[in-house]
């Protein structure tokens, strides 16, 4: 029994002194291949920019145990002097980065390596708090500088395939994140960004099958969600501004609410400059229900079952012929030119192709809208106002053929109803008004309700008109190829004519 005794206390004295030893051997390793990543990293990155930038963190851990990779306190910068050489040579790149990094962290790491096969996979793939900035110089000629041969296009497989075969990530999170491009342009700068926001997609999967599996970021869902009040795009005309926005492919959803789009008044008057045409308008919601996003052959398709654009005030300005307020007018450039001509000749499809095959949605929807529409003649402002608009189109769609076979609404039938209809035409000294107009393409039905014209004034040297008509309706209206109906009825109409003297 002694014996026995003994023999089990030497097995386990040295199964303790064996434990030890792999412990202290594993953590020797371990920090031993932190000091590696840590100093490998920071160099890679250097040599990589051609020592444009310089990249450092707080820590780098790592855990054989638990799977875990983990970095904090990341910051990435361009070097201070190598910047100030290539911005006075003028060879900037043609972007670059600022960022600071909370924490990057890999959990449940389980890494097979064969000969025939490579996996790599995680349980977790979390960023905290990033703040990127993008920036896009105006002096940028770093490419003619140094010449390189452009990469063909690849897939984000063919990049990873010859070091992982399958990569696979159960939950990618990045939380609390902030992002900024800045164009960096003299004349008109603009700043687009995010702030705040935080992204997770579910079961991320990329192997040699990942381009045609019909999955959208490679993933089985994904969300999208900030509570904070956003200004999304600045520039020298206006400001681009929301309040809660929420995307989730699982719960099929869009919602942003609160849009606002300001003119940047107080800029124009410092500068002594206005544009001839702008907007001021409020949305107060946008919502996307039953949203699915698919991809074949390498193509993205966009399906919805609704698309509503919810309680909108919207004011338009025309005001190239007015001036009262300092506005600086400059014939525009050949290029100039050319650019606008390009921007109104490109179709819907033509504009959204690059990223989506196809649009289809079931209904669009604009409900209680206002508009209003200031247009500048003969140095008067005239004012046409519209106090509620609604709009419902049916079966739109967005695709190579969907302009010849639907026209400029891209659905197969549109209705809308428009209320407290009134225009203000000071140069020609009338006003107008109208209680209601509504066209319904699908039954071919327009109508006009109790229309008004009068003189603003009728003591000026210019004829007038003046007068009503009850109604104006138009049955079996057709309008594919030119316009033909049915019907036209005017009820009772009263119009006079008077000559100034």
């Amino acid at each position: 029994m002694g014996k026995t005794k003994k023999v089990l206390g030497y097995t386990l004295g040295i199964a303790i002194v064996l434990t030890a030893a792999i412990f202290l051997l594993n953590l020797h390793l371990t920090k031993r291949l932190e000091r590696y990543l840590r100093k490998e990293l920071i160099h890679r990155t250097a040599e990589a920019t051609d020592g444009f930038y310089r990249l450092s963190f707080d820590n780098l851990s790592i855990s054989f145990f638990k799977g875990e990779l983990k970095l904090e306190g990341i910051k990435l910068y361009p070097d201070s002097s190598v910047f100030r050489d290539w911005e006075r040579k003028d060879s900037l790149p043609s972007t670059y980065v600022t960022a600071e990094i909370g924490m990057i962290d890999f959990k449940g790491l389980n890494l097979t390596w064969r000969w025939s096969y490579k996996q790599l996979h995680f349980d977790s793939f979390e960023i905290r708090k990033p703040d990127i900035q993008v920036f896009d110089p105006y002096y940028s000629t770093r490419a003619e500088v140094k010449v390189r041969k452009e990469a063909e296009a690849k897939t984000l497989y063919e990049v990873i395939s010859p070091y992982i075969n399958v990569l696979t990530v159960r939950v990618l999170n990045l939380e609390n994140a902030s992002v900024s491009y800045s164009v960096e342009n003299p004349v008109s700068p603009i700043v687009y960004a995010l702030n705040d926001v935080s992204f997770h997609a579910y079961s991320f999967r990329l192997d040699e099958n990942s381009s045609e599996s019909g999955k959208l970021l490679y993933c089985d869902n994904f969300d999208f969600i900030t509570n904070r009040s956003q200004t999304l795009l600045t520039n020298n005309d206006f400001r681009l501004q929301t309040d809660r926005i929420l995307l989730s492919t699982e719960d099929s959803i869009i919602s942003i609410s609160n849009i606002t789009l300001t003119p940047q008044g107080e800029l124009w008057e410092e500068r002594k400059q206005r544009p001839d045409s702008y907007l001021n308008a409020l949305i107060r919601a946008i919502e996307v229900k039953g949203i699915q996003f698919r991809r074949e052959n390498a193509l993205n398709y966009l399906t919805a079952r609704s698309f509503d654009i919810i309680s909108s005030d919207i004011q338009a300005f025309n005001l190239a012929g007015e001036s009262l307020p300092p506005a600086k007018k400059t014939e525009k450039s050949l290029n100039e030119a050319e650019e606008d001509s390009l921007v109104r000749s490109l179709s819907l499809y033509e504009l959204i192709s690059p990223v989506l095959h196809t649009v289809s949605i079931g209904t669009i929807g604009i409900g209680q809208a206002k508009l209003q529409y200031s247009f500048a003649v003969k140095d008067t402002i005239e004012v046409y106002k519209l106090e509620n608009f609604d709009f419902r189109a049916n079966d739109f769609r967005i695709d190579s053929v969907s302009e010849a076979q639907h026209g400029f609404w891209y659905s197969r039938a549109f209705s809308f109803e428009a209320t407290g209809i009134e225009g203000v035409m000071t140069a020609r000294n009338h006003r107008f008004t109208v209680k209601r107009m509504a066209l319904d393409t699908e039954s071919g039905d327009f109508n006009l309700e109790q229309i008004r014209l009068r003189p603003l004034s009728v003591r000026g040297q210019n004829d007038y008109m003046a007068g009503s008509i009850d109604t104006v309706g138009i049955r079996g209206l057709l309008y594919d190829k030119g316009i033909s109906a049915r019907l036209l009825k005017i009820d009772r109409p009263n119009l006079r004519y008077v000559m100034a003297p």
